[in-house]
């Protein structure tokens, strides 16, 4: 057991699975004041006045599409990041068990993708950038024993914000990035490019996901995958109308490299990732702008289509 003393209460968390804590890793428990349930985690302890801001920035969030950071504490030299517990699911495990995604409906999805939107532009506005956008780190919030069929597609997410930058972002250290969901700019390291349009590169690949049942680079060798996300192109599936295809490949957008990076001259590299950049939304309000256009240019479909649409969506 571990007790924490911050500034708006004592807080004690225990580590999950009762395995010892380590970076990023996550412990539960509650704020002995008021019983509120909490999440902790372990995080790298500040190192200069840039990391100072951006943790300042992280505490200021406040949205109800975001996570919401209590506080930062800091015990026996080392640093815990003190979150609100939210009730549900992540949608990495929502998209994974049919009993699940078979009842969100097309509406559902681009609906959170909208509520989504809405505090990724809240977060970008702040100064933030998140940096690790994927189904993981999203939560679909409901009640225990809610059917899917209820779910409040409002009632998303965005979490997990460790690995985000404060903008400008500064420095060219190494650039974390997750498979399949991270921008090419992330890939090859190259942190100054990072901006708000690496999120919503992340973005347009889960909503991708979210409706073609399967990632849009699929590979079991981590280094084929690798190689597939930053250079081959998204392909619409048949489960994904044009229109909507639209939305997601320009978000997703990547200019194509004429031969494997490490063949090119670092001046080149530069240019393509720059102008894949150029050619995304230039922000989160355009992208959610024509995601209600398109929500708004179809509308939900009777009962007899809609069942068949909840049985095409299943996989």
């Amino acid at each position: 057991m571990l007790t924490l003393k911050g500034a708006t209460g004592t807080y004690q968390l225990e580590h999950k699975n009762g395995k010892p804590g380590k970076f990023g890793g996550i412990l539960t428990g509650n704020r002995l004041e008021d019983h509120l349930l909490v999440t902790g985690k372990l995080i790298p302890s500040p190192q200069s006045t840039y990391d100072q801001e951006r943790l300042e920035r992280l505490l200021n969030l406040s949205h109800p599409n975001l996570a919401d950071t209590i506080e930062i504490i800091s015990h026996e030299e080392q640093h815990y990041l003190v979150r609100r517990y939210y009730a549900g699911e992540n949608l990495k495990t929502i998209l994974s068990k049919s009993k699940y995604h078979k009842h969100l409906s097309p509406h559902f999805r681009i609906k959170a993708a909208i509520a989504l939107l809405d505090g990724l532009a809240h977060m970008h506005q702040q100064g933030l950038i998140h940096r690790d956008i994927k189904p993981a780190n999203i939560i679909v919030r409901y009640q225990p024993g809610t059917s899917p069929d209820h779910w409040d597609p409002t009632e998303v997410l965005l979490t997990d914000f460790e690995q985000s930058l404060a903008l400008p972002v500064k420095g060219r250290e190494r650039s974390p990035f997750a498979l399949v969901y991270s921008p090419p700019e992330q890939l090859l390291n190259h942190t100054h490019l990072t901006g708000p349009q690496s999120d919503i590169f992340a973005l347009g690949v889960t909503l991708y996901e979210m409706f073609a049942g399967s990632a849009p680079w699929v590979d079991c060798n981590a280094e084929i995958l690798l190689n597939l996300q930053l250079t081959y192109p998204m392909k619409r599936p048949s489960r994904i109308d044009e229109s909507l295809f639209s939305i997601i490949a320009r978000a997703a957008y990547k200019e194509r490299f004429p031969l494997p990076p490490k063949r090119l001259a670092a001046n080149v590299i530069e240019a393509i990732l720059q102008q894949g950049i150029a050619n995304r939304y230039p922000d989160a309000e355009t992208m959610r702008n024509d995601l209600t256009n398109y929500l708004e240019s179809h509308p939900m479909p009777i009962a007899g289509r809609y069942a068949r649409i909840k049985k095409w969506l299943s996989c």
